[in-house]
């Protein structure tokens, strides 16, 4: 993950990125484009991509980014056997 002063993106099989605005610990995040490569395993992209779109905060500390969505952390896994929860 990438992120500069006006941007956030990622690289998985396709390329993502978004704008967004900071308030405080507030964050919008506008909506992510990205390109349409075929992927031949599972699309984690859209999985990060939707979870984004519920993200309203954001915290960084100990040099942790933390986002927030609906007042719960946003947290991503992958299990040993390739899936993403």
């Amino acid at each position: 993950m990438n992120i500069d002063d006006t941007k956030i993106g990622f690289e998985g099989c396709n390329i993502h990125s978004a704008s967004y605005a900071l308030t405080g610990n507030q964050i919008k995040i506008d909506q992510f484009i990205g390109t349409l490569r075929a992927c031949l395993f599972f699309d984690y992209d859209n999985v990060i991509v939707n979870s984004f779109s519920y993200v309203t905060s954001w915290d960084r500390s100990n040099g942790i980014l933390r986002f927030t969505a609906n007042n719960q952390p946003l947290i991503f896994a992958i299990s040993k056997n390739g899936k993403i929860s």
